[in-house]
């Protein structure tokens, strides 16, 4: 695994453009955008429910607002994307991920962006479901790779376990996002080289953590910065 010294609005600057890309988790559609304008996709597929949940672990979740604020986000985002639906560059898809799902061929999705629901189960239905879906060679994005109990998180857990039971390998994780954003793939090949070649070519600092996460336990800490914004320190333990 790459431990790659950037955010994520960056990460993406080293996928090439004319790609099918799927986002769980759209909110606001902010990320969205960045990943319109940098990746510049040929079609770019936005899944959310836009509904709130009454479940125990999103409670003090801020993307699981009222239902008046979810019909807003979700109006907001159908005109923030208006011009793009109407060339056919974005598709809306108001589903829960796991249904929305079945709407897509095997092998059809060159990158899915997970950021849905944080909890275990939410993650790992995620992975599994969508994993099928990839071309050879396709990338799984995934951001909030940390740990926050308040919120019922079980990514690491989750990517961990999915990776680890299915052979999918660790290909980088951002250093610079408080909430960072973790890369796998089936196979190094194709798009997944071509993407792992450019960081190492053209980004300073990487880092390889070889055969990650076997043999590490990874337990980030947050630091709070004069500047009042939150900083990370990635820290890894050998030997769990």
């Amino acid at each position: 695994m790459l431990l790659v010294p950037l955010f994520r609005q960056d990460l993406i600057r080293w996928l090439p453009h004319g790609l099918a890309i799927a986002e769980i988790g759209v909110a606001e559609g902010e990320f969205s955008a960045k990943i319109l304008d940098t990746c510049v996709p040929e079609r770019l597929y936005l899944i959310d429910a836009w509904e709130h949940q009454s479940v125990g672990h999103l409670a003090a979740d801020p993307n699981n607002p009222n239902a008046d604020e979810q019909r807003a986000r979700y109006e907001g985002v159908l005109a923030r994307f208006d011009k793009q639906i109407s060339d056919d560059r974005v598709s809306i898809m108001r589903a829960f991920s796991h249904v929305a799902a079945r709407e897509f061929a095997d092998g059809s999705l060159d990158v899915i962006y997970v950021d849905g629901d944080h909890s275990y189960d939410g993650v790992s239905r995620d992975l599994e479901t969508f994993a099928p879906k990839l071309r050879n060679g396709g990338l799984i994005f995934g951001h909030d790779y940390t740990q926050l109990e308040v919120m019922g998180f079980g990514v690491i857990e989750a990517v961990n376990d999915f990776v680890l039971r299915t052979g999918f390998k660790f290909l980088a994780l951002t250093t610079f996002d408080p909430f960072p954003t973790f890369v796998i793939a089936a196979q190094q090949i194709g798009l997944a080289s071509q993407f792992t070649r450019a960081i190492i070519e053209n980004v300073r600092g990487v880092v390889e953590l070889a055969r990650y996460p076997v043999g590490y336990s990874y337990s980030p800490k947050y630091i709070q910065r004069p500047s009042g914004t939150l900083g990370i320190v990635q820290s890894f333990r050998l030997g769990d």
